[in-house]
């Protein structure tokens, strides 16, 4: 029997669930919805911990990097110069306190200059 996917966080009471699987029994799903049942669930397996190979805060500078684009999308403005509309290579996520750890608001948006300039400032011995 296939399996229905419903939102997050939805219950059905025992009637109800009863009731769809009557209904459903003997019924064949079209390709077409199997296909989007297998994308969801390969979607929902992406996320963090429910993947095989998710590495919490052991994770590298491009994977930390990865995670920032996938929550936060991929920035167009610069924080710091004020450039907009700039995209690919001319700007990224640039992380504040250099420990690369899962944490959002510890990302700002800096294109290619001033993230080097950050950068270096960050490095400088005191």
């Amino acid at each position: 029997m296939p399996r229905i996917l419903f939102q997050k966080g939805h219950v059905h009471s025992e009637e109800i669930k009863q009731k769809i699987s009557k209904s459903l029994k003997g019924r064949k799903l079209p390709d077409e919805t199997k296909l989007k049942i297998k994308a969801t669930c390969i979607k929902q397996a992406k996320f963090e911990e429910q993947n095989r190979f998710w590495k919490g805060d052991m994770v590298g500078y491009s994977g930390v990097h990865a995670w920032v684009r996938q929550w936060k999308g991929q920035p167009s403005t610069c924080e710091k110069c004020g450039k907009e509309g700039l995209s690919g290579r001319k700007i990224g996520w640039a992380n504040i306190d250099h420990k690369y750890r899962r944490v959002l608001d510890d990302y700002i948006r800096l294109c290619t200059p001033c993230h080097r300039q950050y950068d270096k400032q960050f490095n400088q011995p005191t």
